[in-house]
């Protein structure tokens, strides 16, 4: 799992100063993380109509700042997090994303006019 180290190096880098990392991933997992921080582990379901659902995720964050997403969609896990925390009565301004991607992205700066 190459990706694994790489992430694992970027992630003691810049996520070490945060309490705790909130791990997203779909099944199969291509992530293992092997820092020293705590985690939460949360799974990443797609309902039939392609919408992201996470299990179990409460806006109860304990002090986590660190999101790592593996997924194969993560512009919509990005979306349903950012929804779910702006909802939440918890919120916080500082929190850090880390994405592992799964598939090639589409360019999505094709379609912004200037």
């Amino acid at each position: 799992m190459k990706q694994s180290v790489l992430a694992n190096l970027i992630l003691n880098q810049y996520f070490l100063h945060f309490r705790c990392l909130i791990i997203l991933t779909e099944q199969p997992a291509y992530f293992e993380y092997a820092g020293k921080q705590q985690i939460i582990n949360l799974s990443i379901q797609t309902s039939t109509n392609n919408s992201v659902f996470i299990q179990d995720f409460t806006t109860s964050y304990h002090g986590c700042q660190g999101f790592v997403v593996d997924a194969s969609k993560p512009i919509e896990v990005f979306e349903f997090l950012e929804d779910k925390i702006r909802h939440s009565l918890e919120r916080f301004k500082s929190r850090r994303y880390f994405f592992i991607i799964r598939n090639k992205l589409k360019n999505l700066s094709a379609g912004i006019q200037d």
